[in-house]
């Protein structure tokens, strides 16, 4: 997950495979902390009809630009979760492959959070957190599914996380 910019008062929420509705466990918390949410449902996930020709990350991030140009109109952060945090990270990069080398030309603020089961290896998540050169690492008790699993715990990270503070303490 990550962030453009601190001090904003939107978040744009990416989402994994299953769609939108994945956030409904953190809209409710962010909502109560001031932020404006706003959950874009990608083309071909979810309630969306089926496209024609490939659909790669960067047609997601151009889609993803597009909604924040036309509805949220102005900068917002970006939260991402499985592959709507690549999209989150293609974003501002504006390009079509990842790369860890460039990753470091982003310098906003970034949290990277994962579960301590998470299929995604813990080796992975350093090796982006090395790369970002503003980025945290928080590894909280679960799996890939987290936001789901434990919303209140990964609400409190968020939340903190957003509005700029010190790290949490959780446990």
């Amino acid at each position: 997950m990550r962030s453009l910019a601190k001090g904003l008062r939107s978040c744009c929420c990416t989402a994994p495979f299953p769609g939108a509705s994945a956030w409904s466990g953190q809209t409710p918390a962010l909502v109560d902390a001031g932020y404006r949410v706003h959950r874009p449902e990608r083309r071909g996930h979810a309630h969306t009809p089926d496209v024609d020709g490939p659909l790669t990350y960067q047609v997601m991030a151009d889609d993803t630009v597009a909604y924040l140009e036309t509805a949220v109109q102005d900068r917002a952060h970006l939260v991402g979760w499985s592959d709507g945090a690549v999209v989150a990270v293609l974003v501002p990069l504006a390009r079509p492959e990842i790369d860890l080398t460039e990753l470091a030309a982003i310098t906003a603020p970034t949290l990277v959070l994962q579960g301590d089961r998470d299929e995604v290896t813990l080796q992975h998540s350093l090796a982006v957190v090395a790369a970002l050169p503003e980025a945290r690492l928080a590894v909280l008790p679960g799996t890939h599914g987290l936001p789901v699993e434990s919303p209140e715990t990964v609400n409190a990270v968020l939340r903190q996380f957003l509005g700029g503070g010190p790290p949490v303490r959780l446990f």
